[in-house]
């Protein structure tokens, strides 16, 4: 096999569903009220406690600087039907930041891991801020949780 035809079978095989995932992501994020977010996200942004919307009742994941972290009642599937969450996760995960690909339309994320399964959070901002989206099943369903991130809490007492 020559390199050109490597090459094709790499960029249909890989890059055509990447590009078709990232193009369903943006469609998803508008159909919970939130827009794509265009700037870079610094890790400093992303650590901390986090909350999800009213989608998503007593959702919670807690992102430590080092990669580890920790969810609980995390969607994990839905039932499109009814357009609602139907199975949650609750345990410890690890995370990092996923670029993206420049000048595509593939966005930058994070990528979370509980158990054996991977999960990517798409940034965004909606009326409150910053936030990251979580989208349960087929993206045409509209099934996420919108997750904002709680005020830093001070440390030490007075």
């Amino acid at each position: 096999m020559n390199g050109r035809s490597q090459v094709w079978r790499w960029t249909v095989g890989i890059v055509g569903p990447v590009a078709v995932m990232a193009a369903t992501s943006g469609c998803a994020l508008a159909g919970v009220g939130v827009e794509p977010l265009s700037q870079p996200v610094r890790l400093s942004q992303l650590v901390g406690h986090w909350t999800a919307d009213s989608r998503c009742p007593h959702t919670t994941m807690d992102l430590a600087a080092d990669g580890s972290g920790r969810v609980r009642r995390f969607p994990i599937d839905d039932a499109p039907d009814l357009l609602q969450v139907t199975r949650t996760a609750t345990g410890p995960v690890s995370w990092r930041q996923d670029p993206g690909l420049a000048g595509t339309d593939i966005p930058a994320s994070v990528q979370l891991t509980l158990g054996t399964d991977g999960y990517a959070l798409d940034y965004g901002r909606d009326g409150h801020g910053f936030v990251l989206v979580a989208t349960v099943g087929d993206p045409d369903d509209g099934v996420a949780c919108v997750y904002h991130r709680s005020p830093a809490q001070p440390t030490g007492g007075r």
